[in-house]
């Protein structure tokens, strides 16, 4: 996949990666791989907190907190799907969104997710919590991503019925109908992006700060983790406004950068 459009966008929103690209590394397929040599305590990856894409700053914000689906939701599973709906309607903004090169940049496909497994597929998985989850017997804000159906139709349908604008922009300008045919056609469709969101949100997010932000970090989500190879961790620079990855030790050039996915330290720490 060509980055050019993704870092482009990056320099021009000040997220710094300067020493790192994206490649092959061995055993973990895409990850990033150090360009030239790291030193122990170098920042590694900078992103500023305004360049972070969360449902309390994207272009449906207003809405989604008004729905109790942002900053203070009544439930972590809410604040959740709200992250959800936030990329879908950024990513049915195209280059109109401020995270579209971002966005365009995440897999196109998401059908290694179980959120796409078939009956069959999900049968092999009989007796083990994998699908006590997936069936809802296991409940958790975590495993948003295994209730997807049930989700879908108490949360997301009736927000976008409710809102014309929020209607048009994900389905097109008839918004979804009310009955018939063509409403069950538009849901399908709609289902279908909220899937893909579900996936990214599930594969790629992180949790941030105190206040456990839902968010979508761009950059930070390259990085693979390998339990006992990481050499990386997260911080956030209050004075400069900025999430940052620290190296936790000499990183060699061609050397995998590995995330740990622990929890975010302040600068202090």
């Amino acid at each position: 996949m060509d980055d050019a459009p993704f870092r482009e966008w990056c320099g021009a929103n000040k997220v710094l990666w300067p020493k790192l690209a994206v490649g092959s590394a061995p055993g973990t397929g895409r990850g990033v791989l150090a360009t030239e040599a790291i030193h122990e305590g170098e920042v590694v990856v900078e992103v500023p907190d305004d360049a972070v894409l969360m449902a309390e700053n994207c272009s449906i914000a207003e809405l989604l907190a008004e729905a109790g689906l942002a900053k203070p939701a009544a439930d972590a599973l809410l604040e959740v799907q709200g992250l959800v709906v936030a990329v879908m309607a950024e990513r049915a903004l195209g280059i109109a969104s401020r995270w579209a090169p971002y966005l365009g940049f995440l897999p196109d496909s998401m059908d290694h997710m179980p959120v796409y497994w078939q009956p069959d597929e999900l049968a092999e998985l009989r007796g083990t919590a994998a699908l006590d989850k997936l069936e809802g017997r296991v409940q958790h804000p975590a495993d948003a991503p295994t209730r997807v159906e049930e989700l879908f139709g108490a949360l997301v349908v009736p927000l976008v019925e409710g809102d014309k604008g929020l209607a048009k922009a994900l389905l097109g300008p008839k918004g979804l109908p009310s009955k018939g045919k063509a409403a069950e056609e538009a849901k399908q469709r709609l289902l279908q992006q909220y899937k893909w969101a579900t996936s990214a949100v599930a594969s790629y997010s992180f949790i941030l700060g105190d206040e456990q932000f839902q968010s979508m970090c761009p950059v930070w989500d390259l990085l693979n983790h390998v339990t006992g190879r990481a050499n990386v961790r997260l911080r956030h620079d209050a004075a400069r406004g900025a999430l940052q990855m620290v190296a936790t030790r000499p990183i060699a050039a061609g050397e995998e950068v590995v995330n740990n996915y622990g929890r975010l330290c302040p600068l202090s720490s």
